[in-house]
């Protein structure tokens, strides 16, 4: 019965290295583990995420700009901008590959 137990508690997980095994409540900091690893072990990768959240604020910041007809933003609107832009990089990193988002700074 033990047996049982312990395995239900374990997950397969895919890497690039091939399946992984871990314990259920660790998927989330095993994944954020591998992540920091790799944005401090590889330049290119770490350069392609830092562009990628740039251009989210870039990309918000224009649209809140246009919404608002505004030519200077004061520290509200900024932070507003940050959590949109914030919004708009996890829904670029969660979505499906084959379909770029509309963001949702720009509805």
């Amino acid at each position: 019965m033990k047996k049982k137990e312990k395995e239900s508690e374990l997950v397969t997980v895919q890497a690039p290295i091939g399946a992984l095994i871990v314990p259920k409540n660790e998927q989330v900091k095993w994944a954020v583990n591998v992540l920091s690893a790799a944005l401090k072990k590889d330049k290119k990768f770490r350069e392609t995420w830092i562009a990628n959240i740039a251009m989210s604020y870039m990309d918000c910041e224009l649209s809140y700009r246009n919404r608002f007809k505004k030519k200077v933003l004061n520290l509200d609107d900024k932070h507003v901008v940050a959590m949109e832009a914030a919004e708009y990089f996890i829904e670029l990193l969660c979505d499906d590959e084959d379909k770029a988002p509309v963001p949702s700074c720009w509805e």
